[in-house]
């Protein structure tokens, strides 16, 4: 006589967002935006990338390097400025998201707001110009999304509520499965790190 499997419902298994989400996260990236103007140089520098654009003037400071100065600016104001520039981001940011059975206890769930840290990483790559690509393990193979704008937010936020925690396959088989590409600039792995 065969047994019957038995399945387990899950008190928090699937992701939904409030009706407020994506402002909050606009609300985080202009938030993130003061900050790297009140720090020198736009603080973008940072991510990897083909060249320099140019994004304005801001007042030398004693001390600084004497090679930044915009010496075309100096002669015609009589004041010193220094050019900030930022590099054009060709980066890609590759976030595994856990969605294995143990996802769904809570509440909340810890799938929704793996979730949510998901979207706010992925908003911070795409307002950088970097591309975001979220890779989730499920049973038998990897679902994905890949943003390339900031107008891909909706559709990649539309991708992360139709997760459901539930599957076998947690962040070693999506790994396993779909290894973060040579190109990933920046990885995240999201989880509760059970597997």
């Amino acid at each position: 006589m065969a047994r019957a499997r038995r399945s387990v419902a899950l008190p928090c298994p699937d992701v939904r967002f409030a009706p407020d989400y994506l402002g909050r996260l606009e609300r985080l990236g202009a938030r993130l935006s003061a900050a790297r103007q009140r720090r020198e140089g736009g603080g973008a520098a940072r991510l990897a990338g083909g060249g320099e654009e140019f994004v304005g003037y801001r007042p030398y400071r004693a001390g600084e390097d004497l090679r930044q100065l915009d010496g075309d600016l100096f002669a015609r104001l009589d004041r010193p400025y220094v050019r900030i520039s930022r590099r054009e981001a060709a980066e890609l940011w590759t976030i595994h998201v856990d969605a294995s059975a143990s996802m769904g206890v809570g509440p909340p769930g810890k799938l929704q707001k793996v979730a949510e840290v998901a979207g706010a990483i992925a908003s911070l790559a795409l307002r950088g110009r970097a591309e975001a690509q979220i890779v989730v393990g499920v049973d038998g193979g990897v679902a994905e999304f890949q943003a390339r704008r900031l107008t891909d937010l909706p559709s990649l936020i539309a991708f992360l509520e139709g997760l459901e925690a539930g599957g076998s396959e947690g962040l070693r088989g999506a790994l396993a499965r779909r290894p973060p590409a040579a190109s990933s600039g920046r990885r995240f792995l999201l989880g509760d790190l059970l597997d």
